[in-house]
C-alpha cells in the first residue's frame, strides 16, 4: 500500500440547500392511518404473510438506494408493502427507522389490511391490493408548526416558485430516487424545502403527485414556516432551517471499467473506504490514498470544503463513502458531490493530475436584474479567488469572500 499526496486547485462555490428535520438515533413517528379497506384474523393467512414479509422486508430488493417494495402470498391473502426513506438519510438510519415501522404499524392498526405509518426519516405502507407503480392520493397527512410567515403574499410566491423547480428535479429522469431539494432567501424570509415520490412512478406520476400535494397547502397551513404535507406516493417538507444532513448534490458513474462482486478490486475498495481516514497526515480535511497492486489497485481522493470544521468533514466523507459505492455499484470509477465535501475513486492515478471530466452543474432559477453588471462583477471575483485559492500562501488551495 502507498499513499500519494498532491496539492490540488479546487474552487466550492456553493449554496445552501435543504431537506427534513434533524436526524436523530431514536426514529421520529410522526402520523399514521389505518385503513377501513378490510380486515383479517389473528393467526389468519394473511397475518402470518404480513409478518412473514416485514420481517424480510430488506430482502426482497436489489434497489441500492433504500426504496423497498415486496408481495408475499396469493390472492386473496397476498400482501403488498412498500418502504421508502429520505433520500439524504444513512442506510443505518434508514434501516433502523423502517425497522421501527414494521413492529409499530401493525400494532397501532391491528388486523386491519392496509395501514401506513410516516417518520422524519422514513414511510412504510403495506396492503391487501396492489400499490406498486399506481398514484395514491389518499389518505393525506398533514403537519404544521404555528409559525407563520411575516409577509404572507411574498413567502407564498417565493415558496410556490421553489416548490415547482424541486417538483421537476424530483421527477426528472435523472433523479434517480426521485428526491430533490433547494431554498429561496428573500428580505423577510428563509425557506428551505425538499420533495420526493417513490421511485416506482414515471415522470409524469411524480410531477403529477407532488402538484397534488402542492395543492394541500392551503388546507393545512397557508403561510405556515414548518409544514409537511405526505401522501402515499410523495410528499414534501419545508421550514425556515436546513433540517437535513448531509446536503448530497450530484454524482457520476463513469463506464471506463466494471468490477465483479468479491473480486479483488471489490476487496480492496472496500478496505480503502472503511480506512479513508486512517491513510494521511493532512489535517486539513484533503485524503489521497491508494490501495492494492495493478491492475487491482485503487486510488481516492476525499477533500472537503475548507471552511468546514473536521467533524462535519468526516460525517459528509462517512456518508459518501457508503454511498457512492451503491449509486455506481461494479463500477471502476466515480465521483460524487455534496455540499461539504467530494469523493472520488478510480482503478488509474489520479493524484495530481488535473481532470476536467466529468462537470456537474447546478443552479436555482432566479437571474440577476442587471444581466451585464452581475456577469463584470462575477468574473472580478472569481479572478480574485483563484489567485488567491492557488497561491502558495494559501494551504487548503481554497478561497472564498
Amino acid at each position: 500500500m502507498s499513499t500519494i499526496f498532491s496539492s490540488r486547485l479546487l474552487l466550492f462555490i456553493s449554496f445552501i440547500s435543504i431537506l427534513i428535520p434533524p436526524i436523530t438515533a431514536q426514529p421520529s413517528f410522526r402520523n399514521h392511518v389505518c385503513s377501513n379497506k378490510g380486515n383479517y384474523s389473528a393467526n389468519s393467512t394473511y397475518h402470518g404473510n404480513l409478518n412473514l414479509l416485514l420481517a424480510n422486508l430488506f430482502s426482497y430488493t436489489n434497489i441500492q438506494y433504500d426504496f423497498f417494495n415486496a408481495s408475499y402470498g396469493q390472492n386473496p391473502d397476498r400482501v403488498n408493502a412498500i418502504g421508502l426513506c429520505r433520500g439524504d438519510v444513512k442506510s443505518n438510519i434508514c434501516h433502523g427507522c423502517l425497522d421501527d415501522a414494521r413492529s409499530l404499524l401493525p400494532r397501532l392498526c391491528p388486523n386491519q389490511k392496509e395501514a401506513i405509518g410516516w417518520y422524519n426519516e422514513c414511510m412504510l405502507r403495506y396492503s391487501n391490493r396492489s400499490i406498486f407503480g399506481i398514484v395514491d392520493n389518499d389518505p393525506t397527512s398533514c403537519l404544521h408548526s404555528e409559525n407563520r410567515a411575516i409577509n404572507l403574499n411574498l413567502f407564498n410566491l417565493a415558496l410556490r416558485n421553489l416548490l415547482e423547480r424541486l417538483k421537476t428535479k424530483a421527477a426528472s429522469s435523472s433523479s434517480i430516487r426521485n428526491f430533490a431539494t433547494g431554498d429561496a432567501t428573500g428580505q423577510s424570509y428563509q425557506i428551505y424545502a425538499l420533495v420526493q415520490c417513490t421511485p416506482d412512478l414515471s415522470e409524469q406520476e411524480c410531477s403529477d403527485c407532488i402538484e397534488g400535494v402542492i395543492s394541500e397547502i392551503p388546507n393545512c397551513h397557508e403561510g405556515g414556516i414548518g409544514v409537511r404535507i405526505d401522501r402515499p406516493s410523495c410528499g414534501f417538507m419545508y421550514d425556515n432551517f436546513q433540517f437535513y444532513y448531509p446536503n448530497f448534490r450530484n454524482h457520476v458513474c463513469s463506464n471506463k471499467g466494471n468490477y465483479s462482486a468479491n473480486s479483488t478490486y471489490h476487496a480492496n475498495l472496500n478496505l480503502l473506504l472503511a480506512n479513508l481516514f486512517s491513510y494521511t497526515n493532512i489535517q486539513y480535511g484533503f485524503y489521497n490514498v491508494s490501495y492494492g497492486q495493478n491492475p487491482d489497485r485503487v486510488n481516492a481522493i476525499g477533500l472537503c470544503r475548507g471552511d468546514v470544521k473536521p467533524n462535519i468533514c468526516h460525517g459528509c466523507l462517512d456518508d459518501a463513502r457508503a454511498l457512492l459505492p451503491r449509486l455506481c455499484p461494479n463500477q471502476k470509477e466515480t465521483i460524487g458531490w455534496y455540499n461539504n465535501c467530494m469523493l472520488r475513486y478510480s482503478n488509474r492515478s489520479i493524484f495530481g493530475i488535473v481532470d476536467n471530466d466529468p462537470i456537474s452543474c447546478l443552479h436555482s432559477e432566479n437571474r440577476a436584474p442587471n444581466l451585464n453588471l452581475f456577469n463584470l462583477a462575477l468574473r472580478n471575483l472569481l479572478v480574485r479567488l483563484k489567485i488567491k485559492a492557488a497561491s502558495s500562501r494559501s494551504i487548503r488551495n481554497f478561497a472564498y469572500r
